[in-house]
């Protein structure tokens, strides 16, 4: 979607599973008097997301940029 084409016609980005979100928008709807939201589809991936870390973190698994240093740090293992 071009940039000249969008309608910004709210104050509140919607995200959802199906929207490809361009970085322009984005940048729209940083600014101080927008807001970002989420439907309840996205908020239950994102939830399920941190839940699957969390337990991999927990049974000790190695998760580059979770538990570990980023870039050449991280010496002992790879995913």
């Amino acid at each position: 979607m071009e940039f000249d084409t969008l309608k910004f016609n709210s104050n509140v980005l919607m995200l959802d599973a199906d929207r490809n979100v361009s970085l322009t928008e984005l940048v729209y709807y940083s600014q101080p008097s927008m807001s970002v939201n989420f439907t309840d589809l996205v908020k239950e991936r994102i939830i399920a997301s941190r839940n699957t870390l969390t337990c991999m973190v927990n049974d000790g698994k190695i998760i580059y940029g979770v538990n570990t240093s980023m870039g050449g740090l991280l010496t002992d293992s790879f995913l």
